[in-house]
Order: structure tokens, then sequence, then C-alpha cells
């Protein structure tokens, strides 16, 4: 809808977590985060943090999508990344749909390099924002609930400090 006609921030942001909330609720949840050492437990604010992860995630990739091949680029890296990490951990599930994003991802960008002749889109950016943030989650939290937030951060560092250093 957004590529068709504009869409005011807090709606878009709004159904970007209603949108978010069926993960949230009944995907992998979070216990806990952990980052340099420090744990931070999350109780029930869990799946709280899972739609700000979440929506952060479709936001930075949608505002890096200002690049031909940006996104999409970025979006397979991660896609990749997260599908060998599934598999080092024998979560095969979260494999296949990391390698059937990448693979998809890949058969875009053939048509998105520059100078593109087709482009992402909010829609496009979204989707693969969702699916890299869902990606890391899916791949990196731990049997005990415990998400060490050193490889999701790392994975979306580059889209994250281009949004920081655009608003800034």
């Amino acid at each position: 809808w957004d590529d068709r006609r504009p869409i005011r921030a807090r709606s878009k942001c709004l159904l970007q977590i209603a949108t978010c909330l069926p993960f949230a609720l009944w995907g992998p949840s979070v216990a806990g985060v952990e980052l340099c050492g420090v744990n931070l437990p999350m109780g029930q604010f869990g799946a709280a943090f899972v739609v700000f992860w979440l929506v952060g995630c479709i936001n930075v990739f949608n505002l890096i999508d200002g690049l031909d091949g940006l996104a999409s680029a970025l979006g397979m890296i991660a896609c990749i990344t997260l599908t060998a990490l599934s598999l080092s951990v024998g979560r095969n599930g979260a494999a296949a749909l990391g390698l059937a994003s990448a693979a998809s991802i890949a058969g875009f960008l053939l048509h998105n390099w520059p100078p593109a002749r087709i482009f992402l889109g909010d829609a496009g950016s979204m989707m693969i924002g969702f699916l890299v943030g869902s990606l890391t989650l899916m791949a990196t939290i731990g049997p005990t609930g415990e998400l060490p937030l050193a490889i999701p951060l790392a994975l979306v560092s580059v889209p994250a400090l281009d949004t920081l250093i655009a608003i800034l």
C-alpha cells in the first residue's frame, strides 16, 4: 500500500508492530539478553523486546534502500551468514528459511544492481528487514531463551549505523 499511496509514519509504525506481534507471541521467546558478559533478564518483557528488535530491523533495512543493491546485498549476506549459523547449531528450519531467502534476494539482486531495473520499494525492504530480524532470533536464541546479542547486532550494524548517521 505504501508504495502506491503514502502512509503516515505513526500509522506505518503501528502496522509494523501489529505485524511483528504474532512472531513475538508464538515465535522463539527471549528470556534474557547477553552482551559483553552482561546478562539482562527480560522476564515478561521478552515479547516486547522481540517486537522492538523486529521493528528496528524492518526500519533500518527500509531506510538504507536508497542506493541500488545496498539493502538487498546486505540482506543476502545476512541471510547467508544466518544459514551457516543455523546449520552449525542444528536449526535446520531456520537454515532452510535463510537459504531460501538468500537465494530469492540473489535472484532479485541481479536486476537491482546498479543501474537498477527494478526496485525493492517499502514492501521489499521491510520484508528483508523482517526476515533478517526473525532469522537472527531463530538462529541465536539458546535453549534457555538467552539471546547472545553480539551476532545479531553485528549483522545489522551497517544498516543501523547508516540509519543513525542519517538521523544525526
